[in-house]
C-alpha cells in the first residue's frame, strides 16, 4: 500500500474512533438524564389549597395566584402549546395574567411566556445578568429586575423575593403572603424532606445547601410548593437538620 493511502486510511480510522466514542458519549450522557428526569413528580393541574393551583406541563408545575380578580403566575413552563390547553382546562385566561415570577430562567420555566402579553415578568437581578441570546429570546418583554428580599405585590397580596443561589446564579424562592414558599428548582422533596436538587443540573450544588440552610430558617411557613416534587404542608419536618 502506498504511504499516502496508508495515512488517509489512518486518518480515516481515527476519525471514526473518535466519531463513535462521541457519539457513545452522547448516548450516556442522554441515558442519564433521562434516568434524572424519571425521579421527578410534578402535581397534576388543579387546586393544591391556600387559593393555589397548580399547572402542569409535562414534567414540572407552574403555579397560579390569585388576589381577587388579580392573577399571578410562578414560572411559566415547558412549551406554549401544552400550558395553553392546562390552561384553559384551568379556566384561566393567559391575557388576564398581570405578573410572573420565575425562579430561574431555564427552558422548563420560561417556554410558554409568550402566552401572557399582558404580564410583567420579574427575575432575579443576578439571573438576568447570566441570561444567553437564547434565553433572552423567549422573554416577550423586558423582564423586571429584582433583589434580594425585596416584596412584590399582586393586588393587597405581598410577595417576597428570596434570592438562593445553586442551581443557577439568581434561583429564586417565593414567599407567598407570608405562608407558602414556592422553591423552583433550589430543593426536592423525599419522603416530604427537603434534599438538594438532582446535582446534574446544579450549577453549585454546595452553594445551594448554603441556600437551603437559609430557607430553614423562616418561620410560619405552612406549605412548601417545588417545580417537580409536588408539595410538602409540614415545613417543619420538611426542613430537619437543615437550620444552622
Amino acid at each position: 500500500m502506498k504511504p499516502a493511502k496508508k495515512h488517509v486510511l489512518l486518518a480515516v480510522a481515527a476519525l471514526a474512533i473518535v466519531a463513535l466514542g462521541f457519539g457513545g458519549f452522547s448516548l450516556i450522557k442522554a441515558q442519564q438524564e433521562r434516568a434524572e428526569y424519571a425521579k421527578f413528580r410534578p402535581l397534576p393541574t388543579g387546586p393544591v389549597g391556600d387559593g393555589i393551583e397548580a399547572i402542569r406541563d409535562d414534567f414540572v408545575n407552574m403555579y397560579v395566584l390569585r388576589d381577587g380578580n388579580h392573577l399571578a403566575l410562578i414560572d411559566a413552563g415547558v412549551s406554549a402549546e401544552s400550558v395553553g390547553r392546562e390552561l384553559r382546562q384551568a379556566n384561566i385566561d393567559p391575557a388576564a395574567v398581570e405578573h410572573i415570577f420565575l425562579t430561574h430562567a431555564h427552558y422548563d420555566h420560561i417556554g410558554a411566556l409568550v402566552l401572557f402579553k399582558n404580564a410583567r415578568i420579574h427575575i432575579a437581578r443576578p439571573e438576568l445578568a447570566k441570561l444567553g441570546d437564547k434565553e433572552k429570546a423567549g422573554f416577550p418583554v423586558a423582564p423586571t429586575p429584582f433583589d434580594d428580599g425585596e416584596h412584590l405585590q399582586l393586588g393587597n397580596s405581598t410577595i417576597q423575593a428570596l434570592i438562593v443561589p445553586g442551581h443557577t446564579p439568581g434561583s429564586t424562592a417565593y414567599l407567598f403572603n407570608g405562608k407558602t414558599l414556592f422553591t423552583g428548582d433550589t430543593l426536592a422533596l423525599e419522603n416530604d424532606h427537603v434534599t438538594p436538587f438532582n446535582e446534574r443540573f446544579n450549577l453549585d450544588t454546595a452553594l445551594q445547601r448554603e441556600s437551603l440552610s437559609k430557607l430553614a430558617r423562616l418561620q410560619g411557613i405552612t406549605r412548601i410548593a417545588t417545580a417537580h416534587y409536588g408539595t410538602s404542608t409540614d415545613y417543619s419536618t420538611a426542613f430537619k437538620g437543615w437550620a444552622p
